[in-house]
């Protein structure tokens, strides 16, 4: 075989190394992004249903829960539910 050739294969195979593992390494960072991103966004959920707790008028209350129910993926709602249930002025508006 030609070295020249042999030579070409060599950097060819060390080019598409290096690409996979960019593209590896690009998939875990959009992940830990994701996941971050994620956290934060119910770490605020939880902070505005603390808020709401306090609120009086315990139908703006259901609005927003409507309101979730048809915007939010169903891992927050299951976050904020777990909340509401432990919220005891919020329990009694999951009673209507």
């Amino acid at each position: 075989m030609d070295p020249l050739k042999v030579l070409m294969n060599l950097v060819t195979a060390v080019i598409v190394n290096s690409a996979f593992e960019q593209a590896s390494q690009d998939r875990e960072a959009q992940q830990v992004y994701e996941q971050r991103r994620k956290e934060k966004l119910v770490g605020d959920l939880v902070r505005t249903f603390q808020k709401l707790a306090h609120v009086e008028n315990q139908a703006q209350v259901v609005f927003v829960l409507v309101l979730a129910t048809m915007t939010w993926s169903r891992v927050v709602i299951s976050v904020v539910a777990q909340f509401l249930l432990q919220s005891p002025a919020m329990a009694d508006a999951a009673d209507f």
